[in-house]
């Protein structure tokens, strides 16, 4: 009888392993699509492309990992999911970055989010940020300097009397960032620190100029507690 039994299993485990051997083979498993969600600023033909796959290639040849990381290549894509979709689709994943401001330099002006991640050369209508001045700027590249880490801090958090007016910012320097109004009053903020202070003091004093019927030029609040005021 044990005999029978090993003789059945033996022959139970070839059947499958013919199966296998057939299925593997089959055109069932080819590749013959690829779903793109989650993308608004790359087109699914961009995506599709970056993948670098072949129609009719195997299902269970294809490393996700390498495609996920082809794709993450293109600056807009912030991460990306690779899954198989038996039996013959590829279903791509991806959260694109979101812009948030336009800088300038020598080469243009250039749309970035907020770490700095260089997207692609644009004129849209957001933010400027002024005088950054980079070494080097291109899509893909990443702007790690101090004053836009403490401009993108600043601005969450900025006074919405202040933001709801804001025209443009200049960061020269951590120290010298100026935020510039629709009325070119120019804010000198400086470091992301003390900056509900920093909004009450500019808050404050604008409200007193509107009411004095002045027009400030210039105002730093830099040390909130001690004001620089220049009026037109």
């Amino acid at each position: 009888m044990r005999i029978i039994r090993w003789i059945v299993a033996l022959a139970v485990a070839a059947g499958i392993g013919f199966g296998g051997s057939v299925l593997w083979k089959s055109s069932l498993l080819e590749l013959r699509r690829v779903e793109v969600a989650g993308n608004s600023e790359v087109s699914k033909e961009e995506v599709v492309a970056e993948t670098r796959l072949r129609r009719g290639v195997h299902l269970l040849s294809v490393d996700t990992d390498a495609v996920a990381g082809r794709v993450r290549s293109n600056p807009w894509i912030d991460d990306v999911r690779v899954e198989r979709i038996l039996p013959s689709t590829i279903r791509i994943s991806v959260n694109e970055r979101t812009p948030v401001a336009l800088i300038t330099a020598i080469t243009g002006t250039f749309l970035i989010d907020g770490n700095g991640v260089v997207l692609e050369q644009s004129q849209r209508d957001l933010l400027l940020i002024e005088d950054v001045t980079p070494e080097v700027v291109e899509p893909g590249t990443t702007l790690d300097l101090p004053q836009l880490q403490h401009v993108f801090e600043i601005l969450p958090k900025l006074d919405p009397s202040l933001s709801a007016r804001l025209k443009s910012v200049s960061a020269r320097s951590v120290d010298r960032i100026t935020f510039v109004l629709d009325t070119d009053t120019r804010i000198l903020f400086g470091a992301a620190e003390e900056i509900e202070e920093k909004n009450f003091a500019a808050r404050t004093l604008l409200k007193r100029a509107e009411n004095d019927s002045k027009a400030i030029e210039y105002l730093d609040v830099r040390v909130p507690g001690r004001p620089a005021v220049r009026y037109r």
